[in-house]
């Protein structure tokens, strides 16, 4: 009995401390792998925008989008403010800079919203940041400082600990009196040989724009950056167009570049109408940077006799991209397309659909059939999971409709409707 006393009373104590609750939070968990994912479809009603950061989304989450009704009657989660739907998606995880000034990191899954973490983020402001991602737990964000916008601030992320590694500002050269950077630019990281890709332009300060907001815009420039230092290489001058695909909101909005297998990198651009004063009506094409090169290629130029704009690209592999195109010239060439209205939204809508373009050939656009017109010019309305590119169109029948695209056959099929009276804003395949 002596020596089975002190062990009895060690497994009942043992026993007891499995059975009391854990007081422990973790602060970053691992999405629970499970078979599959899901989809976060994001829907609007009414008029406004949430990208635009004018209104809040309702998003849905969904397993399957080959049939069925989508519906936010009593389904899905209002994210309001809480999250925009410019937030970043990466890795199960939504990553923003919010209207307080603070950058979150969010779990959206089974139309449940969390916040995993946040920190304070004064460096850039919500939704005008460019971004990019070094390593999977390496996130890096940078935007023009202040209202003179003579600097550029940028701020590397620990996204795993939710903590910031180091902060500052790049060494380029200011814009000087009368011009500012670019809001955001856009950044992209190249693994081939560990270099950030900068894009930006110099812009007139905001009364000059008013007068004539193309004046200054004749060319941009791209530098590479050493993201252990963020020190800057010689930046590249590009005449051939007025400036880089987006240079208010970065990416986060719409994608707008992309790499190929071999590491080249290609990037929308767009070119003003001559004798516009207004940066609306425009042209947009593709350029390539080669692996290794910091600058981009003279002769290449994909979609260069196309006369509309690239709002969203997506790679699909084998240097083929999947794009949406706003494109009133050839949708309404009964327009006067030196007009901005007649490439607004609210003015002209229905003059967007989706296309494909082949970047080994540096081509043209070539439209999808099968898909109809739709609208929605600030939009990311595709999600490209296992072989296959999840679209929404938000038809002039009022209905946001789903069409599944394969990648390898060119196949169309009509796939989950959504319910009358909502909009579709955004799509993301989310892994679980």
């Amino acid at each position: 009995m002596h020596t089975r006393v002190p062990f009895l009373i060690l497994m009942l104590a043992l026993v007891s401390l499995a059975w009391l609750p854990s007081c422990k939070k973790d602060a970053d968990p691992e999405p629970t792998p499970t078979s599959g994912g899901h989809f976060n479809v994001w829907f609007t009603t009414g008029e406004g925008s949430a990208s635009m950061g004018t209104k809040g989304a309702t998003v849905l989450s969904v397993k399957d989008l080959s049939s069925g009704t989508l519906s936010i009657s009593g389904q899905g989660v209002e994210v309001g403010e809480k999250l925009m739907s410019s937030a970043i998606a990466h890795d199960g995880y939504y990553y923003q800079v919010s209207k307080a000034g603070r950058f979150e990191k969010l779990r959206l899954v089974d139309n449940q919203l969390t916040e995993v973490g946040a920190f304070p983020c004064p460096q850039v402001k919500e939704r005008r940041y460019a971004h990019a991602w070094i390593d999977k737990n390496t996130l890096v964000i940078m935007g023009a400082a202040g209202t003179d916008a003579q600097k550029v601030n940028w701020l590397k992320i620990n996204v795993k600990t939710m903590t910031p590694i180091a902060d500052g500002q790049l060494d380029l050269v200011a814009p000087g009196s009368g011009l500012k950077f670019s809001t955001s630019g856009m950044l992209a990281y190249r693994p081939s040989d560990g270099q950030l890709l900068y894009s930006y332009n110099y812009n007139q300060d905001v009364p000059a724009m008013k007068a004539d907001a193309t004046k200054e815009l004749k060319e941009f420039w791209i530098a590479t950056i050493n993201p252990s230092d963020m020190k800057t290489g010689t930046p590249s001058k590009e005449s051939r167009a007025h400036r880089e695909g987006a240079t208010a909101y970065g990416e986060l909005r719409n994608s707008l570049s992309c790499f190929d297998e071999k590491g080249n990198y290609y990037l929308t651009v767009a070119q003003f109408l001559p004798g516009v004063k207004s940066t609306t009506p425009s042209k947009h094409s593709i350029f390539c940077m080669r692996k290794g090169e910091k600058g981009f290629h003279p002769a290449y130029q994909a979609c260069k006799a196309y006369q509309g704009k690239i709002i969203d690209m997506h790679y699909l592999g084998n240097k083929k991209v999947l794009c949406y195109l706003h494109d009133p010239h050839t949708i309404t060439p009964d327009k006067d397309l030196t007009k901005s209205k007649t490439w607004q939204q609210k003015d002209n809508p229905f003059v967007s659909y989706w296309a494909t373009v082949d970047l080994a050939a540096a081509g043209e656009p070539v439209r999808i059939e099968g898909m109809p017109v739709g609208d929605g010019s600030h939009s990311r309305l595709a999600a490209i999971h296992e072989g296959k590119a999840y679209v929404v169109v938000n038809t002039k029948e009022g209905v946001a409709q789903v069409y599944i695209y394969d990648v390898a056959t060119g196949a169309v099929s009509k796939g989950a409707t959504g319910e009358k009276g909502i909009t579709a804003e955004r799509i993301d395949y989310v892994a679980e």
